[in-house]
């Protein structure tokens, strides 16, 4: 079994499902007895008095009624809602006459007791409408969500909650709220984004059966057990060039601190050698923060990189395995000449926040040979491309899947509550939101922390995906409350995010 969890656009989950059926020849209802099964298991273990089904016109209603089947078989009370029989799939009325077969109590929508039934249950599972629903629900079946959002109690949705997008996230009329979603297969986008993160409840997903390859064209959820599948092993019998030699450029009076952080970040990620290339006015305040780490300070005007600055670094190339840039240099001409060196050169580069802005068009990415990354939150990547951020926010997916078909050297890792890292037909997504790492520095560190794993992993995409799932989990396992986070405490809690990762253990 794979450890990847995949996410699916609409049209996506539909071509897997039919390719499944026609292509692979796993029947529907083979697949369908798949997905009841993992519904079966992924109910709380918690004694419910009552469980009652809300079915749909659909597969999604199928799906119900085979769960009701199977908890049935358990002794487990349990009665379906159904719509009028006509408006059954054929699915349907396969799985409807299986429950007629064991007694199981059935109450056609229209009946005012079915109404009464919902208001005794303990459990209600959600499965009027699964990934397929692209217009807003009315009727009968609107005053069904409404009647379920009305109860306290507990609401498993199955696939996707019934009224929202599975693409968009947006709400379709009315919708389902759940307190647990069990996404078949694949989780749906409109899952991850907008309203459906607040829809949702808890979110999993279950595997039934269908081959690994027919994802081909998803992306893939990071979770644990996938980047402990792919994190790096570390020669035990390597020596610091060989984990390499990294020059980080950035820095300014007025921003000494984002400079220092992805430094004491890239340090701790496990980088052989680092230098510094910083204003000379900062020099010493970063030779006595971290006693580590080696420093250039070079010429300065008004506390920034001089024109002399830049013919310093000209002569730097030759003698580091991998640079970065960006962090805390302020955005002036110098930044700019800098970055453009940089990018004109054969070696491994990543550019973070004021480097960000001189990526446009006049430095053709797509003819880079040298790895790239790129680390950019919304607004810096609207800045790259010169759109507006809601456009970016209205269509990230595309958009990043479009930058990275056009760049294939570029690593591209787009910052926000969902992170998405993007490397030629390939996109990961992280979904672990916190406020802890809502601050100021936070993207500093990450940047420092995919450089330090690049230097000795030598594979950006790589370094990209365990750095950005390191950088979530080291917040996720501190002590200290997100109010009072720091990105000092997040570099403290690298050792055990990084022993975590290495461990089969779950933390």
């Amino acid at each position: 079994m794979s450890n990847e969890i995949f996410i699916a656009s609409r049209e996506q989950a539909r071509q897997i499902d039919y390719e499944a059926i026609h292509s692979i020849k796993i029947p529907s209802l083979v697949l369908m007895e798949h997905a009841a099964i993992e519904l079966l298991h992924s109910i709380p273990d918690t004694s419910y008095q009552k469980i009652v089904i809300v079915c749909g016109p659909g597969n999604n209603g199928a799906d119900g009624m085979a769960l009701a089947r199977l908890l049935a078989l358990k002794e487990q009370p349990v009665s379906c809602i159904h719509p009028s029989m006509d408006r059954f799939s054929n699915e349907e009325k396969i799985q409807f006459e299986a429950i007629q077969k064991l007694d199981i109590p059935c109450f056609l929508n229209t009946d005012p007791a079915a109404f009464v039934e919902l208001e005794q249950a303990d459990m209600i599972v959600d499965a009027l409408f699964g990934s397929g629903l692209s217009r807003p629900i009315e009727g009968i079946f609107a005053t069904w969500i409404e009647a379920i959002n009305s109860l306290d109690t507990f609401v498993l949705a199955i696939d996707i909650p019934s009224g929202l997008n599975a693409d968009t996230g947006e709400i379709l009329g009315v919708c389902a709220h759940a307190d647990l979603t069990i996404a078949i297969d694949s989780i749906k986008w409109g899952e991850l984004l907008r309203e459906g993160k607040n829809v949702c409840g808890t979110l999993k997903s279950v595997d039934i059966g269908i081959p690994s390859f027919l994802h081909r064209d998803c992306a893939s959820l990071l979770n644990l057990e996938y980047v402990r599948s792919i994190f790096p092993r570390r020669d035990p019998f390597s020596y610091k060039n060989k984990n390499g030699k990294v020059l980080m450029i950035g820095g300014s009076d007025e921003m000494p601190g984002a400079i220092s952080m992805a430094a004491d970040a890239c340090f701790h990620s496990g980088v052989g050698l680092l230098s510094v290339f910083v204003p000379k006015s900062i020099q010493m305040l970063l030779e006595t923060k971290m006693s580590y780490v080696m420093s250039l300070g070079v010429p300065e005007e008004n506390g920034r990189f001089s024109q002399d600055a830049l013919s310093i670094l000209k002569e730097q190339l030759d003698r580091y395995d991998a640079f970065s840039i960006g962090n805390g240099m302020h955005k002036y001409a110098v930044t700019e000449q800098m970055v453009k060196l940089l990018l004109a050169s054969n070696k491994p580069v990543l550019v973070d926040a004021d480097g960000l802005v001189y990526i446009k068009k006049e430095i053709d990415l797509s003819q880079r040979k040298a790895d790239t990354i790129l680390t950019p939150h919304l607004k810096e990547m609207a800045d790259l491309l010169d759109i507006d951020v809601k456009e970016i926010e209205r269509d990230r997916i595309k958009i990043v899947k479009r930058f990275c078909k056009e760049n294939p050297s570029v690593v591209l890792v787009l910052k926000s509550s969902i992170t998405l890292i993007g490397f030629q037909d390939r996109l990961f997504v992280l979904d672990h939101p916190t406020s802890a790492l809502a601050k100021g520095g936070s993207g500093d560190t990450l940047a420092g922390m995919i450089l330090g794993l690049y230097a000795w992993c030598h594979d950006a995409y790589l370094a990209a995906l365990c750095g950005v799932y390191a950088h979530s989990l080291a917040a996720s396992l501190s002590s200290v409350d997100p109010i009072s986070f720091t990105p000092n405490d997040l570099v403290e809690n690298l050792s055990q995010a990084f022993l975590t990762l290495q461990s089969k253990k779950t933390p």
